[in-house]
């Protein structure tokens, strides 16, 4: 991100930028930043925006190499349109000999580095990859906007905020401005504040509920238990939740005692952010393999006295999770 940012505030663009990977956030943050370097507030006659996997690439091309009106540039937006996840070889052609007018802004989810279009693309506009930050990035990234805000936030503070809302960044910035207004007539934002104001998601309370379980902590986890079930999440949902994650800790924790970096560890485990394995990391101490590998096995078991109408659902999941958290 270091070398677009320079280039957005040098105004020494690139003809073309490739906005890809895994956090819309940061997506949506750049893509507007480079379309408010190229575009002129009301200015139809020279943008032009494509979305989707039936994009002409004709029509892209005779509309970026068609001469501006009244402006320096011919600017196309084109998103999700799966051009660099096969080779498309007019697109790739067409990258080789851009008119000096034309600026192109591709946003996708994926691309495939070994085709022809991303390797043409690739010679003559920046590729940038866009994906969910470390927890010490988000923390300069958070850090940063308190402290813009004549404010600082306690560890403990930072710490809850990274817990309840760090499912995406989007998520983490309307939340941020929800606490900054909240604690507009306070210097310093603590966990209190944050308990007050930012809303704990379902994914979240799962969380909690497994700190409760490890942690020896009956009464936090019910706590958890009880606010899903508020939420109208069925018992059995839950149940399931619970052994997705515990299996998740399971397969980290193994991973982790073979010497594996993290980086492997998300790949091999297909998890969306990094983050997530340092997650599973920390609630994995709280548990022996053998503890981890009991606890599925009951899970399995109360899934199926569950459904089959051998227990009531929410008190068989009640029974699970005292039975492990005291």
């Amino acid at each position: 991100m270091r070398t677009i940012d320079e280039q957005l505030k040098s105004g020494n663009l690139k003809p073309a930028y490739l906005l890809y990977g895994d956090e819309d956030y940061l997506k949506k943050i750049y893509r507007k930043r480079l379309l408010k370097a190229t575009v002129k507030e009301g200015d139809t006659m020279n943008f032009m925006t494509y979305e989707g996997s039936g994009i002409d690439v004709a029509d892209v091309i005779d509309f970026a190499d068609t001469m501006p009106f009244f402006a320096d540039q011919r600017v196309v937006l084109i998103v999700n349109s799966g051009f660099f996840n096969r080779s498309v070889t007019n697109l790739a052609e067409y990258f080789a000999k851009m008119s000096p007018t034309a600026f192109l802004v591709f946003v996708e989810d994926k691309v495939d580095k070994r085709t022809s279009t991303y390797k043409a693309f690739a010679k003559v506009g920046e590729v940038v990859e866009l994906n969910f930050p470390d927890e010490r990035e988000l923390q300069a990234w958070i850090g940063g906007r308190v402290k813009r805000a004549g404010k600082q936030i306690t560890m403990d503070g930072w710490n809850e905020f990274l817990n309840r809302c760090s499912s995406n960044m989007e998520n983490m910035d309307r939340e941020l401005e929800k606490l900054l207004d909240y604690c507009a007539d306070k210097d310093s934002i603590s966990r209190t504040d944050v308990i007050a104001i930012c809303t704990d998601t379902s994914s979240e309370k799962m969380y909690t509920l497994i700190d409760g379980i490890g942690e020896k902590n009956p009464r936090k986890a019910m706590m958890a238990y009880q606010d899903m079930l508020s939420r109208k999440e069925s018992p059995i949902y839950i149940l399931a939740s619970m052994e997705g994650q515990f299996r998740s800790i399971l397969q980290a924790k193994t991973y982790l005692s073979m010497g594996m970096k993290k980086t492997e560890i998300q790949k091999t485990m297909g998890l969306k952010y990094p983050f997530f394995v340092d997650k599973y990391q920390k609630m994995a101490k709280n548990f022996t393999e053998g503890q981890l590998e009991h606890i599925l096995i009951e899970c399995a078991s109360f899934d199926e006295q569950m459904k089959s109408g051998k227990i009531d659902p929410q008190v068989g999941v009640e029974i699970l999770i005292l039975k492990y958290a005291k």
